[in-house]
């Protein structure tokens, strides 16, 4: 069961904080923060029109990660797929405690915005570390 509590994200500056993650958000976008069960909380990440550009969820979960490329992200082991417009990005541990991002756009310049977002995410603790 999905609980709706729509909760404004704690944002410093351009970067939202979680007990889990940091990302840096694209200027003129803001996190709308959800409750999803006692674990895992719900981002979606809204542009100045209010209009989702993506989604992240934070917690725990199961991932089907078949078809996902391996890489080292910002220290730690992260899984991508990218279809171009739209795409998966998991962090941390799979089943356990992981982060995930999804997009899906049409919009060039949100795109941009996207991945230059992506690469920011950083984990707080956990996950297998990496180097690259």
């Amino acid at each position: 069961m999905l609980l709706a509590l729509a909760l404004t994200a704690a944002v410093s500056g351009n970067v939202l904080h979680d007990q889990e993650f940091t990302i840096r958000l694209p200027a003129g976008t803001h996190a709308v923060k959800s409750r999803v069960n006692f674990e895992t909380d719900s981002y979606s990440i809204r542009d100045a029109r209010n209009r989702e550009i993506a989604s992240i969820i934070a917690g725990g979960g199961a991932y089907d990660l078949h078809g996902y490329r391996r890489y080292c992200l910002n220290g730690s082991v992260a899984w991508l797929q990218d279809g171009g417009r739209s795409g998966t990005l998991v962090i941390g541990e799979p089943g356990v405690d992981a982060i995930s991002l999804s997009y899906d756009t049409h919009d060039v310049r949100q795109l941009r915005m996207i991945k230059r977002m992506m690469a920011s995410l950083r984990l707080l603790e956990g996950g297998t570390v990496c180097r690259s």
